[in-house]
């Protein structure tokens, strides 16, 4: 019947609609909020704690299950990018960035395979501290891996599942590292990434 699938594409459509109306609100709240978020520290009961946490409850209520249903997909790399994720060519992005809590602090570059935990702020003594995590070329950060904030994995590195990453870590271009807390490992295996082939 006509009828019907007249309905059903009226009624796709206007989901689409709202649920990409919902999505450019979480972006728009973002940038008026918090704006770009830079590395720092900020007193818990402050102003700013309370804009970046509304900011956080906001997009879990309005756009993490939406998100999660296109894990994935181009979409959610199209939304970290317009929330302020630095994410670059051939990037794999695993299930897990529906809500990123930090997405300025985030750099993913070319070629990099990122299936892990995220976690660019810490609460100590009530003071918020944030800082930047990037994920270099062609590195590899495993599944259930931790990164803390100030981690730098270098390029072509490989972060072994459900390895923790302290805070400020540096990881060397090419290693291997895996444990809690991650320490480099006596491997033969080594990257083989090329970035010409990006």
């Amino acid at each position: 019947d006509g009828g019907l699938v007249h309905l059903a594409l009226v009624a796709a459509a206007a989901t689409l609609a709202g649920a990409s109306a919902l999505l450019a609100a979480i972006v728009v709240a973002k940038w008026i909020l918090l704006g770009r978020v830079r590395p720092g520290q900020h007193p818990l009961w402050s102003c700013w704690c309370s804009r970046w946490d509304f900011h956080y409850v906001l997009w879990g209520m309005w756009g993490r299950s939406l998100l999660d249903a296109c894990d994935g997909t181009p979409i959610t790399a199209w939304f970290l990018r317009a929330i302020g994720v630095r994410i670059g060519r051939g990037v794999v992005l695993g299930p897990g960035f529906s809500q990123v809590v930090d997405p300025d602090m985030l750099s993913i570059e070319d070629g990099a395979t990122a299936t892990c935990h995220i976690q660019a702020h810490s609460f100590e003594d009530r003071v918020l501290k944030i800082d930047r995590v990037r994920i270099g070329r062609g590195a590899t950060v495993s599944t259930n891996a931790v990164l803390f904030y100030g981690v730098d994995v270098g390029d072509g590195a490989f972060v072994e599942p459900h390895a923790v990453v302290m805070k400020n870590d540096r990881l060397a271009a090419g290693s291997v590292v895996a444990g809690a807390p991650a320490a480099e490992q006596a491997s033969t295996m080594r990257s083989t990434f090329d970035p010409a082939a990006i």
